[in-house]
C-alpha cells in the first residue's frame, strides 16, 4: 500500500507568498501536486498533515479542496496550529476529502489525530484525547498501525521549533507504547525532514509544500530548499519504505 504525505501548505486568504519569502503558496502546492500526478504510481491515499492554510476561512479551505481533488484519490486532513479545526471539520466531509478519523489500507490502520490548541503554536493532547487514542488502537484489528499528527512528538534539534512541538509528548509516547503494533508516527509542523527511530517506532517529519526552515537553527530562518512531499510505502511485514521528493520551482 502506498500513500503520499503533504504538509504545511499555508494557503493565504488570497493566493500569495508566505513570510515575505517570495513563494506563492498556491503555486508551490500546485507544483507539488503536479509532480505527484506526473511521477508517482497512483497512491492509495493522500495525507495532508496540518497548516493547510495560513489564515482560516471557508473560501481558503474550498480552494485547498479544489486543488487536491484534481488527484482523484482519498484525502485525509488534520489541523495544524494555523488551522481552525471546527471550520475544517465543517468544510471537509465529502466522499473524497476527510477530516481526521481512522482509515484502513490493507493490513494497516492509519490513525489521524488533532494536536492543535486554539490560539497557540504548540500542540497538546488532553486526557480524553489520549484515552480515545488508546481505545482506537485497541479496537483496531489491523496488524500494523501508523499515527498521523501535526506537531512533532520528538525533537528535531531546533530549540525554537521544539518549544512549540507536542507539549505532552511523554504522555503520547506512554499511550502508544501500550500497543506493540505501532510501526510509524508521521508529522508536519517543522518545515524540514526527520527520519529517526524511537522505542522501535519510525518517526517521520516532512518538509513543507512551500518554504523550509534551516535545520538546527536558533531562529525561524528560511532555508533555500524547494517545496517537497513524502512517499510512504507500507509493507505487509510492518516495515516502511519512504523517501522525500523535492520539487524545484521554475
Amino acid at each position: 500500500m502506498r500513500l503520499i504525505q503533504i504538509t504545511d501548505m499555508h494557503l493565504c486568504r488570497e493566493p500569495g507568498d508566505i513570510k515575505l519569502s517570495g513563494v506563492n503558496t498556491d503555486e508551490s502546492l500546485q507544483a507539488v501536486l503536479a509532480s505527484i500526478a506526473e511521477n508517482e504510481e497512483r497512491p492509495d491515499l493522500l495525507a495532508a498533515t496540518g497548516d493547510l492554510v495560513q489564515d482560516p476561512h471557508p473560501n481558503v479551505y474550498a480552494r485547498f479542496e479544489m486543488l487536491v481533488s484534481q488527484l482523484e484519490m482519498p484525502v485525509v486532513t488534520i489541523p495544524g496550529n494555523h488551522d481552525d479545526g471546527v471550520m475544517m471539520a465543517g468544510c471537509f466531509g465529502s466522499q473524497q476529502l476527510h477530516y481526521c478519523g481512522d482509515h484502513s489500507l490493507g493490513n494497516w490502520d492509519l490513525l489521524f489525530i488533532d494536536t492543535s490548541v486554539p490560539e497557540q503554536a504548540h500542540g497538546q493532547l488532553d486526557e480524553q484525547q489520549l484515552t480515545d487514542l488508546a481505545e482506537r488502537m485497541v479496537s483496531s484489528s489491523a496488524e500494523h498501525l501508523m499515527i498521523f499528527l501535526h506537531h512533532q512528538p520528538h525533537p528535531v534539534g531546533c530549540e525554537w521549533l521544539d518549544g512549540v512541538g507536542l507539549k505532552n509528548s511523554d504522555s503520547f509516547w506512554s499511550t502508544i507504547s501500550k500497543s506493540n503494533r505501532v510501526r510509524g508516527v508521521v508529522c508536519g509542523h517543522v518545515h524540514q525532514q526527520m527520519d529517526v527511530e524511537r522505542d522501535g517506532i519510525r518517526v517521520l517529519a516532512t518538509p513543507s509544500t512551500c518554504v523550509q526552515f534551516i535545520p538546527y537553527s536558533d531562529d525561524s530562518d528560511i532555508d533555500d530548499r524547494p517545496p517537497a512531499y513524502r512517499v510512504i510505502k507500507l509493507n505487509d511485514d510492518g516495515s516502511i519504505d519512504t523517501r522525500v521528493v523535492w520539487v524545484p520551482l521554475a
